[in-house]
């Protein structure tokens, strides 16, 4: 039942990330191309907007406007005191999902700001093109690199507040 019980409240979770990012698409005036659900690289939600029209700041804010709505959900559910561990494990895992290096709103923010000249000037952009640029000048980068450490420090600092409350 725990197990149903986490995998309810992460939909809940993921329902609530991507009401922030369609949030800040109406507030900043950015036009959605499509709310939907994807299987790559794992089930999950997800907002797409036309991005060759909205400017970086803008981008950006859309970008971790997600991420932001859920750690304010996590601090004033921490702060309510109320504690439920099954609430508790889907806070943790949708955070540590939020903040991956490997597929998060963060990987493609830092990514479109470390590799902009790249992509602006790359003379195909295809998926397959953008991909490559991706490999080639981005992942196992030192940015890269910084983003994953950040993430493990979270991550263990998120799963030793799991375990202080378990206790």
């Amino acid at each position: 039942m725990v197990i149903l019980e986490t995998i309810l409240y992460i939909i809940i979770l993921m329902i609530v990330h991507e009401l922030g990012h369609i949030g800040t698409a109406m507030l900043l005036r950015i036009p959605i191309k499509k709310i939907g659900v994807t299987m790559k690289p794992y089930p999950s939600l997800y907002v797409a907007v036309y991005d060759n029209r909205i400017l970086p700041y803008k981008r950006n804010l859309f970008l971790i406007s997600g991420n932001i709505i859920t750690v304010i959900c996590f601090v004033a559910y921490l702060l309510i005191g109320y504690y439920h561990s099954e609430i508790t494990y889907a806070f943790i895992i949708q955070i540590i999902n939020d903040l991956n290096p490997f597929h998060s709103d963060y990987q493609v923010m830092l990514f479109g700001i470390i590799c902009k000249k790249d992509i602006l000037n790359a003379h195909d952009n295809s998926d397959d093109a953008i991909k490559a640029i991706y490999n080639d000048k981005y992942y196992l980068s030192i940015y890269w690199i910084v983003h994953f450490f950040v993430w493990g420090i979270m991550s263990a600092f998120l799963v030793k507040i799991l375990i202080i409350n378990e206790l």
